[in-house]
């Protein structure tokens, strides 16, 4: 349970511009 680990995820997944 890491928010920063959701954070990373939900870069990821904005990846596209």
């Amino acid at each position: 349970m890491d928010w920063l680990s959701q954070y990373k995820i939900i870069n990821q997944n904005q990846s596209a511009p």
